[in-house]
């Protein structure tokens, strides 16, 4: 489950069905990624903040916080170059993965 901006995880984590996020033996990673502009420590506060606003949200729809886990990556994981915006734009996202 990916979103490529924050308007982006507003809507999905709006629009996505309780179905699979109320399975108790469900358990999420999510992991906030950028692009490669700017200095690196800020990147990863950045991407770590990303990640904290979806855990925020999925906790407010009442998702046990022991079934969840946050992290930032900065630009460690990039889905594609650096080289052009709309690369860049693909960089900026939070992922949800099972764990």
């Amino acid at each position: 489950m990916e979103c490529q901006n924050n308007f982006g995880i507003i809507t999905f984590l709006k629009s996505t069905s309780l179905y699979n996020l109320n399975n108790k033996s469900l358990k999420l990673s999510i992991d906030g990624h950028i692009d490669n502009e700017g200095p690196t420590a800020h990147n990863m506060q950045l991407s770590q903040q990303r990640a904290e606003a979806v855990l925020k949200s999925l906790l407010a729809k009442n998702i046990a916080k022991d079934r969840l886990k946050s992290q930032g990556f900065a630009a460690e994981k990039p889905l594609a170059d650096n080289n052009t915006e709309k690369n860049k734009a693909k960089n900026r996202r939070v992922e949800l993965i099972k764990m």
